[in-house]
């Protein structure tokens, strides 16, 4: 279990630690949460390079499976990959 303090990239550094029934919940700089990769300071290039490889993946299979599917198949593929 753990915790994101969010701030600014420009901001000080404050040292806050939590505790509930005598165990102190740690301070994380990034989580992942919904297939949303977030981090403290609230950047998307975290979140980009965990969509990159999975976008590649997909964009290949339909590039791969057009030459042998119908257009139709392609757009249930197209919406089981990128739309989602």
């Amino acid at each position: 279990m753990g915790f994101i303090h969010f701030k600014t990239k420009n901001a000080c550094e404050i040292n806050s630690k939590l505790q509930y029934e005598n165990k102190f919940i740690t301070d994380l700089s990034d989580t992942k949460y919904l297939e949303l990769c977030l981090n403290n300071i609230m950047d998307w290039r975290v979140n980009i390079d965990h969509l990159i490889p999975k976008l590649r993946s997909a964009w290949y299979a339909i590039r791969t499976l057009k030459q042998i599917m119908s257009q139709a198949t392609l757009i249930m593929i197209y919406y089981a990959y990128f739309h989602s």
